[in-house]
């Protein structure tokens, strides 16, 4: 592919190719089934608000024919894997067929609970306030005189009114619950953005060092600071930078993982240390402290922040994990094999839990049953 059509690519996701532009561009793309192919490809390499504009503009209904008779002949062969490549071009039609001609691609309607920014904070006496509550935290004032403030968006920080009376000792902790997700900035200028069923805890102020600790998940943007080199304990283990981006996943009924965007991280656990580079993970077994190291895409371990679920080959286990604490509910399989089924692409994430069920459902042999409050995932076969 010549540079011409990626300039074509660009201009045309950004709203500024000309009509003869956008014409030269549809020609290129009609020219053979390979050249469709691999612009379906890279849809799934866009966040949300390019892959919609672009599947708007250009009608894949025959497209989804063709790849969906494709998927059912790998079925037939008795394949329980559903390749990314494929799958990702799958959940991509069906967000376009969702949000386009506000049809589901299911007639599958479960209504659960859906995410939402809410948390409670525990201050320094005990005190605990609801974030999310009739009467939110509007501002408040700590012992040593810190003032907290939640502003309009519920984004908390911290403000010291007086230096020489700050007290290292305090500290405070936001609790996010299940379907639930929160933003704060921490005194030193560091933006935390907590995800579903997670627990931060941190001094109000940092002496020497500034350590926080961690049990969920949480996106870090990191304020630099050589002097001062930012911890988060999680897991038992331990991530040490100075100034960067990355994200943690640390559930305690699941493995560990730190994923870097920019900047350097040093993880260290009990048996070993390692420093990861841009777009490597870590990853440490719950059974063992040995690190591994692979290069992903970060950014799509840190997608949630963003609004979207996004996967690479991501197991349907991963994600139903995901979509549990998300949504608040259970979700249990009827088979130990459905859960190694293989997705790529992207969900998002503020629509409601029927959504997601119903992507699914169309690009797989699998089909979600309600029992109760919990969800379960059995073949449709």
């Amino acid at each position: 592919m010549n540079n011409r059509i990626w300039i074509l690519i660009d201009k045309y996701i950004d709203h500024k190719i000309e009509e003869s532009e956008r014409n030269e561009l549809k020609l290129w793309i009609n020219e053979n089934k390979r050249h469709k192919d691999f612009f379906i490809t890279i849809l799934s390499l866009y966040k949300k608000h390019r892959q919609l504009y672009f599947l708007k503009e250009f009608n894949y209904e025959s497209a989804w024919d063709a790849l969906y008779r494709k998927l059912k002949t790998r079925h037939r062969k008795r394949s329980l894997i559903i390749y990314s490549s494929v799958a990702s071009v799958l959940l991509l039609i069906g967000i376009s067929l969702y949000m386009f001609t506000g049809k589901q691609v299911s007639d599958t309607e479960i209504y659960l609970h859906q995410g939402k920014a809410q948390a409670i904070l525990a201050l320094s006496n005990g005190t605990k306030i609801d974030l999310q509550g009739k009467n939110p935290l509007s501002e408040y004032s700590e012992k040593d005189g810190t003032t907290i403030t939640a502003d309009s968006n519920g984004l908390l920080s911290y403000k010291s009114n007086d230096p020489l009376k700050v007290d290292y000792s305090l500290s405070n902790t936001v609790t996010v619950p299940r379907g639930g997700e929160y933003s704060l900035v921490l005194s030193d200028g560091t933006k935390v953005y907590m995800n579903a069923n997670s627990r931060l805890e941190y001094p109000i102020h940092f002496s020497s060092k500034r350590i926080v600790k961690l049990s969920g998940e949480a996106y870090f943007e990191v304020s630099r600071d050589p002097r001062k080199p930012f911890i988060v304990e999680a897991s038992k283990h331990f991530i040490e930078v100075l100034g960067t981006r990355f994200n943690v996943s640390a559930y305690p009924e699941d493995d560990f993982y730190a994923t870097l965007l920019s900047g350097s991280v040093k993880l260290q656990t009990s048996s070993e240390t390692k420093v990861l580079s841009p777009n490597q993970q870590a990853v440490v077994k719950k059974s063992n402290s040995v690190i591994g190291i692979q290069n992903v895409d970060a950014s799509i371990y840190a997608s949630w922040v963003k609004g979207s679920f996004e996967f690479q080959n991501a197991s349907l286990y991963a994600i139903a994990r995901q979509l549990s604490r998300w949504y608040d509910v259970d979700i249990q399989f009827q088979s130990e094999n459905l859960k190694q089924i293989r997705f790529g692409g992207t969900i998002l994430r503020h629509r409601p839990l029927s959504f997601a069920i119903a992507v699914i459902e169309k690009v797989s042999d699998v089909e979600f049953s309600r029992k109760g409050e919990s969800l379960i995932i059995k073949s449709s076969k």
